[in-house]
């Protein structure tokens, strides 16, 4: 299926102009097959197209995400690493969803801060003016999903709408950080990406099979720049950080994930979670262009991590949804 089918495909589907029974017997095939660069790019210009948009005003966003599903549990980083990223001068627009695999989504993370998740465009675009970051709550913003959720649970499989979340932001970020949770989906992605004119992407995998920066092991890196693809992996040591145990890095519970970076950010937490937000951190500060290489962007998380930069961030972040959101 190429990319024009693809669009139109999920177009119909998101639409209602395909019944259950079509839906489903679509995403099995492309699920048995393997999802390709093309039909990837294709649903994810459809999911464009349908979701209620974000006016970013020319501030040009970022976003972190991943595509989930590695089964590890472990901290959010992803999200701790954008309100990092924030507390440095990237504009952020974080695109999320509750956790469904996970302890810890990004939407449960944000309203353990005290963040109002489900406001609309304008709230966003308030937040993105004034604190640089506004929390795009997935289902708020792409409505014609409903069209196909009650097939995508009846299925309880995985599908081509797993991977195409993640490169569907409202806000239209050209700029972003993507992990994803097999090797073999970097190359897909990174083919979906430049079909989709990415101007600045990180797709990373980590060891030892993580949607994130690893400081595990070694971090597979695809740089999506102007069209080009540059492949390198990095380890902890790289960055200047030190090297845990992936089990370390788990939790337990819902909030638990928000207790360690908050800890992390007052300057009491564990040295194994300021180094795995930091690495993911890195990422994001990358991408946004807050730094030339990704030791320099690491060394500003950790400033920012002891410094009190994050903690007085948050601050501002929570008294700034106050008053967009109300």
């Amino acid at each position: 299926m190429g990319f024009e089918e693809a669009r139109s495909v999920a177009l119909e589907m998101l639409r209602g102009g395909l019944d259950d029974v079509a839906i489903a017997a679509i995403l099995v095939a492309l699920r048995a097959k393997g999802e390709t660069a093309e039909t990837v790019a294709g649903f994810s210009a459809a999911l464009r197209e349908t979701c209620v948009k974000v006016p970013a005003g020319g501030l040009e966003p970022i976003d972190t995400a991943g595509t989930g599903g590695d089964g590890a549990h472990t901290l959010n980083a992803s999200t701790a690493a954008a309100i990092v990223a924030a507390s440095l001068g990237a504009r952020v627009a974080k695109h999320g969803n509750r956790g469904v695999s996970s302890r810890s989504g990004s939407a449960d993370f944000m309203e353990a801060l005290g963040y109002r998740i489900d406001h609309g465009p304008a709230e966003a675009a308030c937040m993105l003016s004034r604190a640089g970051f506004a929390f795009l709550y997935a289902p708020r913003y792409h409505p014609a999903m409903k069209r196909v959720m009650p097939v995508r649970r009846r299925l309880g499989i995985r599908t081509v709408f797993n991977l195409v979340g993640p490169l569907s932001n409202p806000a239209g970020v050209r700029r972003q950080v993507l992990g994803v949770a097999r090797p073999e989906l970097l190359e897909v992605m990174a083919g979906a990406a430049r079909l989709l004119g990415y101007e600045r992407l990180l797709l990373v995998h980590g060891e030892p099979g993580i949607d994130e920066v690893s400081v595990s092991g070694r971090t597979t890196v695809y740089e999506i720049r102007g069209g080009r693809v540059e492949e390198y992996s990095i380890e902890p040591e790289d960055l200047g950080l030190g090297r845990h145990r992936l089990a370390d890095l788990r939790v337990e519970a819902p909030g638990e994930s928000v207790e360690r970076f908050l800890a992390v950010a007052r300057g009491a937490g564990r040295r194994q979670d300021r180094d795995f937000i930091a690495a993911n951190a890195a990422a994001a500060i990358y991408a946004a262009g807050l730094a030339g290489s990704l030791r320099d962007a690491a060394e500003q998380a950790l400033q920012a991590l002891g410094d009190g930069t994050v903690a007085a961030y948050l601050e501002r972040l929570v008294e700034a949804c106050r008053a967009c959101c109300g």
